[in-house]
Order: C-alpha cells, then structure tokens, then sequence
C-alpha cells in the first residue's frame, strides 16, 4: 500500500491543475475529487452513531445512525479495519503504484477524518486570493451548476472563511507544504519542485512535459480566464464595490493569514 498524500484547498483554487501536475509523477497518483474519503467519513458517521439519534453533518448529509446502541464500540472499531482496507482497494482500482496515493478535497471535515484515520497522511495544501475565488466561482457556475449555486455572496464568504480558519487549526504545528496559486501561475516548474521536494520526490521529466503540453489545454477547459495570469488580482474589477467591502471584512484574517492585501 503506497502512502496517502492529499491535496486540500479551497473550490476553484487551481487544484485541479495541481493535482494533475504531480499525478505525472510515477511516485505520485491523485485522482480528482473521487469522493471516497466524503463517502468513508459519512460511513463512519453511521457507524458511531447509535440507530436512535439523529445526524445533520452540516454539508448536507442528514439521516439517523444504524448501529443499535450496544454495539457502536465494536463497530467503530470494525470501520476502522474497513477503512484501510477501502483505500487499499481503490488505490489498486485506479492503478495507484509508488510512494503516495491520495485525491483532492475541499472539505475541513474531510481533513479532519483523515488525520483521526490515518494519522500518518501527508497534504499539499494550495491557497488562493480568496476573492478571486468567489469571482471564479461564479464565473464557473454559468457553465457548470455547484453546490454554491443558491448560496448568497455573504454565505460564500463566510464559507470560505470558516473554511480556513478549520483548515488552518487542523494542520497547525505540521510541515505539509503549502503552495500559493498566484506563484503557481507565476512559476508552475519551480513551485511543483518545491512540493515534490517536501515529499522526498525528485522531479521527473514526465512532470516537465505535461506542463508544457496538455496542461494549456487543460486551463482552456477548466479556467474561466483569458489566461492564468488574467485569473490573479480580478476581484478587483469584477466584484462590485459593496462585494469588495464585504470580502475584505469577512475574510480579513484568511487573507493576512496568507499574505494577501
């Protein structure tokens, strides 16, 4: 069983062209938004929670538990064993060979899950202007409905920052390398070296020619910019003036936390 790494950031922060980049390497297999780790931590939920008490996860999973009363310890302790068995099945699924298999997550919750599970699980956490990820929110949402499709422009940003105030106590104290989209753009070779370093990786050449080929035609499908370098800096043409002073209140600590102004 090769070792779990996991790409966690924020919806519409370049993740998916991350997470592409370092699948190129042969030690590196990272599926996109498989699911699995959303569908383990909903089981274990089930499996903790005795079958007379309700559970509203608060991303929308709202059922009772199924567990009589009386056997909710040795269940837990069975999902436990499951739960390594699961990865170890789908990695092989997928073809996951090497050092690190993992997918990407956006999910506090999810993280969370995954420290308590396997508590030796590696992140590459990627951060993004978070006002230029509402605006590409949005902008993606014409072409593709989300689950942020009926949330209101407060909601989003207290999202966002709930998000990563979760995310950033969850992972304090740890050396997952942290990467900011702005200088992924900027200088995508370097940055994934960097990443591939923190992993104990040595870049391969596989990782150089995706990202001079089919990653241009990967941002055409997928951004929803002219160009990456069009993507950084938008909120500041494309939200209103009263949204501006919405998001640099609401996400002011987000923001100073990761250095934007």
């Amino acid at each position: 069983m090769t070792d779990l790494c996991f790409l966690v950031s924020a919806p519409r922060s370049g993740s998916t062209f991350l997470a592409k980049a370092l699948d190129q390497h042969p030690e590196c297999r990272l599926t996109i938004e498989a699911g699995f780790v959303a569908l383990l931590r909903k089981a274990e939920t089930l499996a903790v929670t005795p079958s007379t008490q309700p559970i509203d996860d608060g991303e929308g999973f709202a059922t009772v538990g199924v567990v009589p009363r009386p056997y909710v310890e040795s269940a837990t302790l069975a999902f436990r064993a499951a739960a390594d068995r699961f990865v170890e099945v789908f990695a092989d699924s997928v073809g996951a060979s090497g050092r690190f298999y993992g997918d990407k997550v956006h999910s506090h919750n999810d993280v969370a899950f995954l420290l308590r599970t396997f508590p030796e699980v590696r992140f590459v956490v990627l951060v993004r202007d978070l006002r230029d990820v509402l605006v590409s929110s949005y902008t993606f949402q014409e072409r593709q409905a989300t689950s942020w499709q009926q949330a209101t422009f407060v909601e989003r940003c207290e999202h966002l920052a709930r998000f990563d105030e979760e995310l950033g106590r969850l992972l304090e104290g740890r050396d997952d390398p942290v990467v900011r989209y702005e200088d992924l753009v900027a200088r995508p070779e370097a940055e994934i070296d960097r990443i591939l370093d923190a992993l104990g990786l040595t870049n391969d050449a596989s990782v150089a020619s995706w990202l001079s080929g089919d990653a241009h035609s990967l941002f055409r499908s997928h951004g929803t910019s002219s160009s990456p370098a069009d993507s950084v800096g938008r909120w500041r043409t494309m939200l209103a003036p009263e949204q501006q002073a919405i998001a640099n209140e609401v996400l002011a600590p987000a923001l100073a936390r990761h250095g934007y102004v």
